[in-house]
């Protein structure tokens, strides 16, 4: 049930499920190409790059399992990312991978 999802920030343990769920969604959508996130060393360090100030990421956890995550914040998500090779003209308020 959607009420038994725990959303909460992201913790040092979760890198590797959250980059495994991110690597996974790129396959399934045929998107596991260079120039992507599939290929960028920061999927395997998440915990890390959002603990720069102004950026969040969010882990949706069930049954004890991560089963998803998300960028959000009251900016648009391609201008609170700290990431320099996201350049958009534009970009929903929050990007999930589950």
């Amino acid at each position: 049930m959607l009420s038994d999802i725990l959303i909460r920030p992201i913790r040092p343990g979760d890198n590797p499920a959250i980059a495994r769920i991110i690597r996974d969604s790129l396959t399934e959508f045929g998107a596991n190409r260079p120039g992507t996130v599939y290929y960028d060393p920061t999927t395997d360090a998440l915990f890390e790059l959002f603990q720069q100030e102004r950026s969040a990421y969010w882990v949706a956890e069930l049954a004890d399992r991560i089963v998803g995550g998300a960028v959000s914040s009251q900016r648009l998500a391609c201008r609170v990312i700290p990431v320099n090779w996201l350049k958009c003209t534009w970009c929903p308020k929050s990007v999930v991978w589950v």
